[in-house]
């Protein structure tokens, strides 16, 4: 249940991809191996480098390239 909120609560704050990354954690059996400092920082590392690519694509699109 608690896990249902926080995604709820990222989704409602913006941070959806941070939110889908934190649910793909969820089921990688793989993932528990690392720290909580390393995991926080995958999804926020995910969250940003998504926000990067929409920024650039918005000034590409507004360049008017092709």
């Amino acid at each position: 249940m608690l896990t249902e909120n926080t995604i709820t609560k990222l989704r409602e704050m913006r941070l959806g991809t941070m939110a889908d990354a934190f649910k793909e954690q969820l089921s990688d059996p793989n993932i528990a191996e690392l720290s909580f400092e390393d995991r926080f920082g995958l999804l926020v590392d995910k969250e940003w480098l998504t926000r990067k690519n929409n920024h650039l694509a918005k000034k590409k699109k507004n360049a008017h390239f092709s």
